[in-house]
């Protein structure tokens, strides 16, 4: 029973695998449906993490103007992302091994989801929980580079909006920084960037 055990595990996980070469591209999903399509993934479960927890993933934070977003397949042509170009931006923070090497003339910042055409049908993805970039806006993003792109730290939560004299997370997910609610918009940067700092030396 035991041999039998040890055998069905590795017949799993190369199900798995298999299932998952198998999946069909997005271009594949729309050839067979002959429709546009529609997907998402549900909200996050579980409390909100920790802002240490965002940071532990971020690379740098970046303050900007929010442009309109340019949407695309990923490189495996199995999901939506979405660049979002930043005007006037400005590297708040950044990890040693990366200062002086972003440049902020051509700087944009990339989350999952978006809308694309192909042979005249659309695909379009909203992920429950994801944070909302509103073109116009002005923002500070904690973002983690991954290859050539800088994505949304911790994937929902590393988006802030400046609305007033506030930092506000535009994650849809409740309970996220409750002690930056209410704090001018300075303080709270500040201690942003002073975190990040301590939570990044602390990991070294």
């Amino acid at each position: 029973m035991k041999l039998l055990q040890g055998l069905a595990m590795p017949c799993v996980a190369g199900s798995l695998a298999l299932a998952a070469a198998q999946a069909p591209t997005i271009p594949e999903s729309l050839a067979r449906a002959g429709t546009s399509l529609q997907s998402g993934a549900s909200m996050p479960s579980g409390a909100a993490p920790a802002v240490d927890r965002v940071l532990e993933q971020t690379d740098v934070i970046v303050r900007g103007t929010v442009g309109q977003p340019r949407s695309y397949l990923s490189d495996d042509l199995t999901e939506v992302l979405s660049d979002y170009p930043l005007s006037d931006a400005e590297v708040l923070y950044a990890r040693s091994e990366l200062r002086g090497t972003i440049d902020t003339a051509s700087f944009a910042a990339t989350i999952h989801g978006g809308v694309v055409e192909i042979n005249h049908l659309t695909f379009s993805t909203a992920h429950a929980g994801l944070p909302r970039l509103n073109p116009g806006s002005r923002a500070v993003l904690c973002l983690q580079k991954d290859g050539a792109r800088f994505m949304i730290a911790l994937r929902f939560f590393g988006a802030f909006e400046i609305t007033g004299d506030e930092l506000v997370p535009t994650t849809t997910k409740t309970g996220f920084a409750p002690e930056m609610r209410g704090v001018p918009m300075a303080q709270a940067l500040a201690a942003l960037v002073t975190r990040a700092g301590a939570v990044h030396r602390r990991l070294e």
